[in-house]
């Protein structure tokens, strides 16, 4: 998949051919039964794994260190209507990784799918597979900004700073007011819900010429909530990735589920590792660089990219 920089099954079957010395036809059956494979289950063990591979290399480069918060970016996309995904990311430098993904077939008629238990179900799995290690943030759009969905992250331990919609009636000082009465402006309030009867804090944020109102269980300053949430616009790219700007999971001719849910998964780690060979072609200080040498031929495996460019940095390279 990253020498084809495609997740078409042909494409990558025509560049296995460098590993198997096979043909087209050999290559494709291989990927056929691999997808078929019962034993390659997409389950919690499997993503916990690759979380912890993950935060392993998010703390060598000092992105992440022990009982910091996590931000972590929620969003729904899809597989054109065949699959519907719910995604949860984490910046990587310059980009965004996957932590986990949940999946379902895309709805064709309405009430065919409840997404509020998806919601919940994808919060709890989440929950369950990461790290006690560290605190998180749940950082999501206004399709995520309501009551039911801040109650969940609040019982499952998760801080979450969420974009709402403006028309919310509040009581601020024992006075009746509207949310949108204070949109435009920077503000930063505590107010009673009146639908909810809950205290929120809500907090109306400018950033680069961009004005998002959000309601937030944190308690940091409004410039560092807007510069938090402004890391939501990293999973968008990172779905951009998955699609016409990469992969193109699209393209993809596969409809069976379980199929579809295994090949995602690889796109997952391909995405992952495309970020690391990145990385590490970017950075000229890159420790893996001046400490490991030995070890650069095997990155560049997973690039498909010629080992002579790489000749200059030391003998063992």
């Amino acid at each position: 998949m990253l020498r084809s920089g495609s997740c078409n099954t042909s494409e990558m079957a025509r560049n296995m051919a460098h590993d198997t010395k096979e043909g087209f036809k050999a290559n494709d059956m291989r990927i056929y039964r691999y997808l078929q494979n019962p034993e390659f289950q997409v389950d919690d063990k499997l993503w916990r794994n690759h979380i912890n591979m993950v935060f392993d290399a998010m703390l060598e480069r000092a992105l992440i260190k022990k009982g910091m918060r996590i931000p972590i970016k929620i969003d729904f996309t899809s597989s054109t209507d065949n699959f519907l995904i719910l995604c949860a990311s984490v910046n990587f430098n310059a980009r965004n990784v996957t932590l986990y993904c949940s999946m379902r077939l895309y709805p064709k008629k309405a009430k065919q799918m409840d997404q509020k238990k998806m919601e919940e179900a994808f919060l709890k799995a989440l929950h369950h597979i990461l790290s006690t290690k560290y605190r998180y943030i749940i950082i999501a759009d206004r399709g995520f900004g309501n009551q039911r969905f801040a109650r969940i992250c609040g019982k499952l331990g998760f801080d979450y700073l969420l974009r709402i919609n403006d028309n919310l009636g509040l009581k601020v000082n024992d006075q009746k007011t509207n949310l949108e009465d204070f949109a435009g402006s920077e503000f930063d309030i505590e107010a009673e819900v009146t639908n909810w009867k809950e205290t929120h804090r809500f907090v109306g944020c400018t950033k680069e010429k961009e004005y998002w109102v959000m309601f937030t269980s944190l308690k940091d300053d409004r410039q560092k909530l807007a510069g938090l949430y402004s890391q939501r616009f990293g999973i968008e790219k990172h779905f951009y990735d998955q699609k016409s700007g990469g992969f193109n999971i699209e393209a993809s001719k596969i409809r069976k589920y379980d199929r579809f849910k295994r090949l995602y998964f690889i796109v997952c780690m391909s995405q992952f590792f495309t970020v690391l060979v990145g990385e590490f072609l970017s950075v000229n200080n890159h420790p893996l660089k001046k400490k490991y040498p030995v070890h650069i031929s095997l990155i560049l495996v997973c690039s498909g990219w010629d080992v002579k460019l790489f000749e200059g940095f030391s003998k063992d390279a």
